[in-house]
């Protein structure tokens, strides 16, 4: 898809990639669309067209349709819509469709999570960028996609009723162009190059649980947020 204005706003439903509706961003002040990538000027708030978790006590099941994805570092029992799970070593994945961001310089990359106030989001955990394309409907244990060095991070702060981590993942985005070309050498979205983000990885946090893309209250998914400075 080739880049897009600025001004356009781009609705894109999750697991497919975003269509321009040719839409200034003067012309609507708010809106609110389920599974949809939200554009508004130079900040772009997306939507995972894939995410799901690994286990390794169920090497070969695959989590993709869950409304939430675990973290662990041990053993944890999760109990969600009356069923208990036990995931030992979990993993999450997450990858975005980056289609509609406009070719320019890249600010800030911070991927959102939110879970339950029950979460310990104390110390730090890792994260890696994803190396090759997956599909949240098919990934297990066997067969999760290769990474690249992982990075520690610290992050993580309590509200009254969710914990909310925002990770900046600003220093993987532009590891992921070595991979996929997706950034160029100055820094800015390469339109003629791919569109697809591999996304993260993200392990060993203190069995944790999170929202998935499939939570039913658009406002606890996952997001990727990034600023542009300026578009072409």
């Amino acid at each position: 898809m080739p880049a897009l204005l600025c001004a356009t706003i781009v609705f894109g439903l999750v697991g497919a990639s975003a269509a321009s509706l040719n839409i200034t961003s003067a012309s609507l002040v708010a809106f609110t669309f389920n599974n949809v990538d939200i554009v508004t000027g130079q900040t772009y708030v997306l939507y995972p067209s894939h995410d799901s978790f690994t286990n390794d006590k169920a090497k070969n099941t695959n989590y993709g349709s869950e409304e939430y994805f675990a973290v662990t570092t041990g053993t944890k029992t999760v109990t969600y819509g009356g069923q208990s799970t036990e995931v030992k070593k979990g993993k999450a994945y997450l990858s975005f469709d980056v289609s509609g961001v406009c070719a320019g310089a890249v600010t800030s990359a911070t991927l959102q999570l939110t879970g339950p106030s029950s979460n310990n989001v104390s110390g730090s955990f890792h994260y890696d960028p994803i190396e090759a394309s997956w599909d949240e409907s098919t990934i297990t244990k066997n067969n999760k996609p290769s990474t690249g060095d992982h990075i520690d991070i610290d992050d993580g702060d309590a509200t009254s009723t969710y914990t909310v981590a925002n990770i900046d993942v600003m220093s993987t985005l532009h590891d992921s162009a070595q991979e996929n070309g997706l950034i160029d050498s100055s820094g800015d979205f390469n339109s003629s190059s791919d569109t697809a983000l591999y996304g993260w990885e993200l392990k060993d946090w203190n069995n944790t649980v999170w929202y998935s893309s499939e939570h039913p209250t658009q406002s606890l998914r996952p997001t990727l947020t990034i600023v542009v400075s300026s578009c072409p």
